[in-house]
């Protein structure tokens, strides 16, 4: 893949509408590619600033059409052709989405009060980030782009799945009795191994993200925000704060570390996952 088409795919994977093969391409190119994924965790990153911090007022006249003439000069200078710019920024296409993140983050401090940095320790932009691929793993899973090999009503099955697959780690499989079927699918990210565990309850789905802890902790392979590290050493818990639309709990258990996802309430969620 070249970096123009990683470029063209940002929007349809932070969106969660880029294929499951489209979305492994992507992120083997952002493995390899640093250029274009610092580009692609600034774009990640500035969405979630302006979904998370930005409180819907209506704007003046005035600022809207300030807005516009700035992103109009911009684009209109970027057309001109300037080479220092061009040399300096190594590509075309970063000038316009740079100078559009500016104009967003002015907003920002102008409609909403500055991000605390609370929050700012919970942010989870990076395509390596733990808790970014379990959301994306789950909105995939919804629509159908994600589907497990394995789907039983009996959890042992599950188990024996991830066994016949050589899994290094203990996969942590709840028993639920009211649970319509549980769903298995082992894969690799860069080598790590990891495990995907799904719930059908209901109406509510849950999906959990299962890796060894110490590849998430302390590898240089997938990451996890500060934030999270910290309450996991403290406390073996951690509850994202950044999500409205969806429950987002992580825990370790047995030298694995799980991320779930869910449509459940949060405090639900975590007296479910908390079922030996």
């Amino acid at each position: 893949m070249k970096c123009t088409e990683a470029q063209e795919q940002f929007g349809s994977a932070l969106d969660g509408a880029l294929s499951l093969s489209g979305r492994d391409e992507l992120f083997q190119h952002l493995s390899l590619c640093g250029h274009c994924r610092k580009e692609f965790e600034f774009e990640s990153l500035t969405k979630q600033i302006v979904r998370k911090s930005v409180r819907r007022l209506n704007a003046s006249t005035e600022v809207r059409n300030s807005v516009l003439n700035a992103l109009r000069r911009e684009y209109e200078q970027e057309a001109a052709e300037i080479p220092f710019w061009e040399r300096l920024f190594a590509g075309r296409r970063l000038f316009p989405s740079l100078v559009t993140a500016l104009v967003v983050i002015a907003l920002i401090s102008y409609l909403a009060p500055p991000e605390p940095s609370a929050s700012r320790l919970a942010v989870h932009a990076a395509s390596n980030d733990v808790i970014f691929q379990s959301l994306q793993n789950f909105l995939s899973l919804r629509e159908g782009r994600l589907k497990p090999k394995s789907v039983a009503c009996d959890p042992t099955v599950i188990k024996s799945y991830f066994q016949k697959n050589g899994l290094h780690f203990a996969a942590d499989t709840k028993i639920i009795d009211d649970c319509d079927w549980y769903g298995a699918l082992h894969s690799e990210f860069e080598g790590v191994q990891l495990a995907h565990v799904m719930y059908q309850m209901g109406d509510d789905m849950t999906y959990v993200y299962e890796v060894k802890k110490d590849d998430a902790m302390a590898g240089s392979t997938l990451s996890i925000p500060p934030a999270a590290k910290e309450s996991l050493t403290k406390t073996g818990w951690y509850t994202d704060p950044l999500h409205a639309d969806h429950s987002v709990v992580v825990w370790t258990s047995n030298g694995t570390l799980c991320a779930a996802v869910s449509t459940m309430e949060k405090d639900r969620l975590v007296a479910f996952l908390s079922t030996p």
